[in-house]
């Protein structure tokens, strides 16, 4: 069975009821206040977190272009080791070198040679 709610009269002091009314409107006009407050400084909050992260990003592809830009210079010279020491070996063939000095040289460029594709795999990943 419903219960029988009882309306109180809510008129029966106006004065009392505008001035009670009053209270709750101002009350929740500053809870209102806090919460905007709160929202405010959150998104202060949220802004220097993001310098923050931003900064830390350009720091990071800075270090990330130095180690690459130190990196293809190094496969560069590699590369000028290798064309040097492929001209001299043909110089070696022409003047009809011993085999033990082409043998040394042809290992040399071979070891450089599996040095730079194991840097080119790294720069890859």
């Amino acid at each position: 069975m419903a219960k029988k709610v009882e309306k109180t009269n809510l008129r029966s002091d106006d004065s009392s009821y505008e001035e009670r009314l009053m209270v709750l409107v101002e009350n929740l006009g500053d809870e209102i206040k806090l919460v905007a407050e709160g929202n405010l400084m959150l998104g202060e909050r949220f802004d220097r977190m993001e310098q923050k992260m931003d900064g830390g990003f350009k720091e990071i592809r800075q270090e990330m272009q130095g180690g690459f830009k130190s990196t293809v210079e190094y496969l560069l010279h590699i590369d000028e080791e290798i064309t040097q020491i492929k001209n001299d070996l043909k110089k070696l063939k022409e003047v009809k070198a011993d085999k033990e000095t082409l043998i040394i040289f042809e290992k040399r460029i071979a070891k450089i040679e599996g040095d730079l594709a194991e840097c080119k795999n790294l720069c890859k990943k």
